[in-house]
């Protein structure tokens, strides 16, 4: 089966969960890069697995500085259920691109495979094409993948830390034109069909109100204060350059407490 939209797939996989619990082990993701958009769009599916006490293993790398910094952090911080490691094996490039849904047994199990790594674009308007292996069909395929990415796992990959994202950002940069436009080189953007503002507007307006979500560096911030206060401290102070936006900051931060 030939599709453009893993994530579809996905969903309608996790539905089936609801009524097959007994019939899932864990859902495994291997995948070159991770940007924060994607994140957001896969987080609802991570949060499920949790709760329904799915395991969730994630294989990703910083292959050609592109995974973004936050969404490791974001990842790192999402549960402890969710285990996330960093490619580390000798090969010159990372590119794989499979998401598997584990069952009890080969046939019961699927691996979607193609070039759909974790992004908004690969999950919406981006041309990709990803095929899926049945395992009821094809047991043996599914093995041989399996078995694979059990052995990238366990033998080719560290897992995710703090330290490793902190260092990971200090050579994160993003191309002086990288705000609005993307890594898009000149010729493709020449050619390239206008994108639909509502995939990159931030901000949504519903009537008069404005509901705002925060900005990468806030969620870095974000989860930098959720540690701190998890660490047993009650206090912190946030130093962040002129235009970071530290009163949307301050607001974010105290939405899940109520006024006095």
């Amino acid at each position: 089966m030939g599709d453009r939209v893993v994530l579809d797939h996905l969903i309608k996989e996790f539905k089936k969960i609801d009524l097959n619990l007994d019939e899932v082990e864990s859902l495994d993701i291997i995948v070159s890069f991770i940007q924060y958009s994607g994140y957001k769009m896969i987080k609802s599916l991570l949060d499920h697995a949790v709760d329904r006490k799915i395991s969730v293993r994630i294989i990703t790398s910083t292959y050609m500085n592109i995974t973004d910094p936050t969404a490791l952090l974001e990842l790192y911080s999402h549960s402890e259920k969710v285990k996330v490691k960093l490619y580390n094996g000798r090969a010159p490039s990372f590119h794989p691109k499979a998401y598997f849904i584990n069952g009890k047994s080969l046939s019961d199990s699927k691996v979607y495979i193609g070039s759909s790594n974790i992004s908004r674009s690969a999950f919406t308007n981006g041309v990709e094409w990803n095929y899926a292996v049945d395992g009821s069909i094809d047991p043996e395929s599914v093995r041989a993948y399996k078995e694979t990415f059990e052995d990238i796992y366990e033998k080719e990959s560290i897992a995710l830390t703090k330290d490793l994202i902190d260092d990971y950002r200090k050579s994160y940069i993003l191309p002086k034109d990288f705000k609005g436009r993307g890594r898009i080189n000149k010729h493709y953007r020449k050619y390239q069909k206008k994108v639909d503002k509502k995939y990159i507007e931030e901000t949504v307006f519903t009537g008069r109100k404005e509901v705002r979500s925060p900005n990468l560096a806030q969620i870095e911030a974000l989860n930098e204060l959720q540690m701190t206060r998890e660490e047993g401290n009650d206090k912190a102070l946030i130093v962040a350059a002129t235009g970071v936006g530290k009163t949307y900051l301050a607001a974010f931060d105290s939405k899940e407490y109520s006024s006095i």
